[in-house]
């Protein structure tokens, strides 16, 4: 998403994040602005989290 200070995509997110929460999923948003170390230290950061992941490097419902 380009921004979440735009109107638009602040209701997307929180559209997203409704339907994850009752499909038994979490999100966790994380902004780069735009800065690839930013979003390789956030990846690197998800990627350490324990538990089982999918073949996103995501966690599971349940986790």
């Amino acid at each position: 998403m380009p921004s979440i200070t735009n109107p638009f995509f602040a209701e997307l997110v929180a559209a997203i994040e409704d339907k994850l929460e009752a499909d038994g999923y979490k999100m966790l948003l994380c902004d780069a602005g735009q800065d690839s170390d930013k979003e390789r230290r956030y990846l690197r950061m998800l990627e350490a989290q324990p538990g089982r992941r999918d073949h996103r490097g995501f966690a599971q419902p349940g986790d």
